[in-house]
């Protein structure tokens, strides 16, 4: 990644949580951080380390965020779907729609 600050964009889901999206190699790549905020998962770094395809995972240096610059996690959109799978929330098919 490049030195320079990233600023991914974002969508907000119900109005109520904002997904960060970074475009990596032309597609979109989502902040393991925001979804499983979402989906009200506790422990993402277990989630990465146990059920993720490591290929789909990257971590973005430099991302703006409101607390300055920070690392983040993001994931492909199979991650993305593996996540969402993982979940019983209401809220899981909504997302993922």
């Amino acid at each position: 990644m490049s030195a320079l600050a990233i600023q991914p964009v974002s969508f907000s889901f119900h109005e109520t949580h904002d997904v960060r999206i970074q475009v990596i190699g032309g597609e979109p790549w989502f902040c393991l951080k925001d979804v499983c905020e979402v989906l009200s998962i506790a422990n993402p770094r277990d989630l990465m380390a146990k059920q993720l395809d490591k290929q789909g995972v990257d971590k973005i240096y430099n991302t703006l965020t409101d607390g300055g610059k920070q690392q983040l996690v993001y994931v492909n959109e199979p991650n993305l779907y593996r996540v969402i799978f993982r979940s019983n929330k209401p809220e899981a098919k909504q997302f993922q729609d």
